[in-house]
């Protein structure tokens, strides 16, 4: 940086790439791939611009990428550290890696007749033993 400053050079490329930051909501791109949804695919996408991931490829209409015939959660290669954190809000969705992925790096598919689950709704999958409400204080 200094060098082209110096140089009178112009600076490129500076703050473009999150080295050593771990993947999370807000540095998570996600498509919503409406293979048919509908109302279901604004639903997700809902759910994922509540959460802040940047859902800026929006709904993709179109079919499931070929062998996927099911509500899924795709990825491209490298990028399944980002394709878990979605998956922590749609935890019943399998997580898929698919090489031309075209829709994004990390995107979900919403078929006809999927119905999403709302954030802490259930199927986060918590377990024997797990608690469903706030332990009583007083006790």
């Amino acid at each position: 940086i200094f060098a082209a400053i110096r140089d009178g050079r112009a600076i490129t490329g500076v703050g473009t790439q999150l080295i050593s930051t771990p993947p999370s909501e807000a540095n998570t791109t996600v498509a919503v791939i409406d293979a048919g949804g509908g109302d279901a695919a604004r639903q997700v996408e809902d759910t994922l611009t509540n959460a802040g991931f940047d859902i800026s490829p929006g709904i993709v209409a179109g079919a499931a990428p070929k062998g996927i015939d099911g509500p899924a959660i795709l990825y491209r290669p490298g990028q399944a550290a980002y394709a878990d954190v979605v998956s922590k809000y749609f935890p019943g969705l399998q997580v898929i890696e698919v090489k031309d992925l075209e829709a994004g790096s990390v995107a979900i598919v919403v078929p006809a007749g999927y119905q999403p689950t709302e954030p802490g709704q259930g199927g986060g999958g918590g377990g024997a033993g797990a608690a469903s409400e706030c332990p009583d204080s007083t006790a």
